[in-house]
């Protein structure tokens, strides 16, 4: 059996492999979206605060709940849209972020629980084990960052294990 439209002539064979190809197409965007569902869970229920920039520009494109509490910023709709360095969360100086893209760009590995110390927007001194990853977001490289603060509390938690 044949069918035409606008000067096409499709006939069953065709129009199988077109509803499986689309049977197909509407399986993976729902894979596609699980998948994203339980990162976006993951981010947003994640003690430590974390932080996705754009790798080109360090604008800040989410962060979770813990970035906002843990930085004492107001909304996290005050920095998303703003580069690292405004707003007072310069988390990591310049020249140790340019560090860090270099070892994820060339080795092409992810870095692990670095050490460092920074302020909070109040000017609160914190500590923490920092981790990043390259991540693409909409065909954009990005950078996923996460900040295990270190304090007496946790240092307490982790003995009394």
């Amino acid at each position: 059996m044949k069918l035409t439209h606008e000067n096409m002539e499709i006939d069953s064979l065709d129009s199988c492999v077109i509803d499986t190809v689309n049977s197909d197409i509407i399986y993976l965007n729902d894979t596609i979206r699980r998948i994203e569902d339980k990162f976006y869970k993951v981010f947003d229920l994640n003690p430590c605060p974390m932080a996705i920039s754009k790798m080109d520009t360090d604008e800040l494109v989410d962060v979770n709940e813990s970035f906002i509490r843990i930085l004492e910023i107001k909304s996290k709709y005050d920095v998303i849209g703003k580069i690292t360095t405004e707003n007072g969360i310069n988390i990591i100086k310049k020249k140790d972020r340019n560090k860090i893209l270099k070892i994820l760009n060339n080795d092409n590995i992810d870095v692990k629980n670095v050490f460092i110390k920074f302020k909070n927007i109040n000017g609160k001194n914190l500590k923490g084990l920092f981790t990043a990853s390259i991540i693409e977001l909409n065909s954009v490289k990005c950078l996923l960052t996460i900040c295990q603060i270190i304090n007496k509390k946790s240092i307490f938690n982790f003995i009394s294990l």
